[in-house]
């Protein structure tokens, strides 16, 4: 489980490489980073500055991680994100859409 409980994060790469090893997450509700985690299924999310919360966001992820079902859960969620998958595909899409003028 990788647990990053910042506020006012743009995005969450250590978030994201979590995911590719086939590990859940623990977030706050604050910012980017919550849009990677599909609760119950990848990981859990809490307040922010919810000390509490956040304890038992984490007590639900070691569940999670301990249901062989959440590893490969994880990598399919981070795979949009691969550069060769998703990303390079993305761009490339862009960049002729671009040059047709579209």
């Amino acid at each position: 489980m990788t647990c990053l409980p910042s506020t006012y994060d743009s995005f969450g790469m250590a978030l994201l490489e979590s995911l590719a090893c086939g590990t859940p997450l623990v977030t706050t509700t604050h910012s980017a980073p919550q849009e990677l985690v599909d609760p119950g299924v990848t990981g859990e999310l809490c307040a922010p500055e919810d000390p509490q919360g956040l304890a038992d966001a984490c007590l639900r992820a070691f569940a999670l991680a301990r249901n062989p079902a959440t590893a490969d859960a994880c990598r399919a969620s981070a795979q949009p994100y691969d550069w060769d998958i998703g990303l390079a595909p993305l761009c490339e899409r862009l960049y002729e859409g671009a040059a047709d003028g579209g």
